[in-house]
């Protein structure tokens, strides 16, 4: 077998892929702004900029700047730990609640619609093999292979199997 050609036609498909609704849909819910409220909103809407930084395979310079950005758009909030001031905890503020949970909406209906076309059957196994290929990568991996879709609609801490 020539993983080399698969790697080929799986690029390509990516690539027609994120030029469909739900491939669009998925891109956008992948993107390091909206992975990282979307896991603030799955999490419990708090955590803190070292996790982020390991869910999302960045360094801590790219958290730092993200969060930044995220705050002058009044999406986050970051403030110190009551029980460790040294520790930053990152909250998501109402606005922020509010645009995720619309971003989210929308992407899971195209999504949705998608799989439905795609049929019970198929889905099932298309959902089973990312999740395989997601637990024999690394997030790096799987962010270069297009393969984020699952996290982003369930990230991995939150998922049962």
């Amino acid at each position: 077998m020539d993983y080399s050609q698969l790697a080929e036609k799986m690029l390509d498909i990516r690539a027609q892929l994120s030029h469909m609704p739900a491939g669009e849909a998925l891109a956008e819910a992948c993107e390091g702004e909206y992975y990282a409220l979307s896991f603030l909103l799955t999490k419990g809407e708090k955590s803190c900029p070292s996790e982020l930084k390991e869910h999302m395979g960045v360094t801590s310079a790219r958290i730092a700047a993200m969060l930044k950005h995220l705050e002058k758009k009044g999406w986050v909030r970051r403030s110190a730990d009551r029980h460790d001031e040294r520790r930053v905890i990152v909250s998501l503020t109402e606005e922020g609640r509010a645009m995720i949970s619309a971003r989210r909406a929308e992407a899971l209906s195209r999504i949705t619609a998608a799989l439905t076309a795609l049929g019970e059957a198929d889905t099932h196994i298309a959902v089973a093999r990312l999740r395989k290929f997601r637990r024999n990568h690394s997030c790096h991996a799987l962010f270069a292979a297009g393969a984020t879709a699952v996290e982003a609609i369930s990230p991995p801490t939150l998922e049962t199997d």
